[in-house]
């Protein structure tokens, strides 16, 4: 049985599994990643077994991961039930970062991790704005409140303003993930580069668990899934559809 959407509450007489679909880019302002957080924060998560957060993200903010998994953690991890990550083709930059916030991590070996690292863009729109003779004044009462405006060339100092926020938004995750996977930064030195790598990598240093998928994870919270009365629930996201049949073709199959 599936039980799309949040916010309807029934007695349940089965296993019951809560399903989070991390889809595109995890950042606040996403409506998918909204969807999810209101859900969480109405929906009452008591009689689940546990929660499966289902990733397949190009990247996003670190704010936006570090909201998602506050109110993960305060309806489940809290509640003293695990918190388990799929990923299913890739979990990049924050979506690594919410994947190790689980207690444990599946993938394939064909799965990609990384874009480890902070960036930021300053647009030099100021250059068009110069050919065709438009000026404009700002009045501003600190020095940095125009920081990375596309109307001026950045100073030398505003370049190293950028550097010192990215510098920490990197050490944020670097910690994190050294700390969530026990890991050293020695470790991750295949991804403080930047670049890509291969679920099979990412198990080879200590980002994955197992190799598997959403049928991996269910079994763990209950075993002898999906042999045995389980529900599956989806919490918030985007509801599966035909656009996006790769995860109920998933499933069924294992509910078969």
């Amino acid at each position: 049985m599936f039980l799309f959407g949040g916010g309807r509450q029934r007695t349940r007489k089965v296993a019951s599994i809560a399903l989070i679909r991390v889809f595109g880019e995890l950042s606040s302002d996403q409506p998918n990643i909204r969807d999810i957080m209101d859900v969480l924060l109405d929906h009452d998560c008591s009689s689940y077994c546990g929660v499966v957060m289902l990733i397949d993200c190009p990247g996003g903010t670190l704010a936006g991961a570090q909201g998602l998994e506050s109110l993960v953690k305060m309806r489940f991890r809290d509640a003293g039930m695990p918190v388990y990550a799929v990923v299913l083709e890739r979990c990049l930059s924050a979506g690594m970062h919410l994947a190790c916030f689980a207690d444990r991590v599946y993938a394939t070996p064909g799965a990609l991790f990384g874009s480890f690292g902070a960036s930021m863009e300053w647009p030099e729109s100021h250059l068009l704005r110069e050919k065709i003779g438009l000026s404009r004044e700002l009045y501003k009462t600190r020095p940095h409140k125009d920081l990375c405006s596309p109307y001026r060339k950045p100073t030398y100092q505003d370049k190293c303003r950028v550097m010192e926020l990215l510098d920490s938004l990197d050490s944020q995750f670097l910690k994190f993930i050294c700390e969530r996977r026990n890991l050293q930064s020695e470790d991750l030195k295949l991804l403080l580069d930047g670049r890509l790598i291969t679920g099979a990598d990412a198990m080879c240093i200590g980002l994955v668990d197992e190799f598997g998928g959403v049928e991996s994870a269910c079994e763990k919270l209950v075993p002898g899934f999906p042999s045995i009365a389980s529900e599956i629930t989806f919490l918030g996201g985007v509801e599966p559809s035909a656009s996006s049949p790769t995860l109920l073709q998933e499933i069924m199959r294992f509910l078969s």
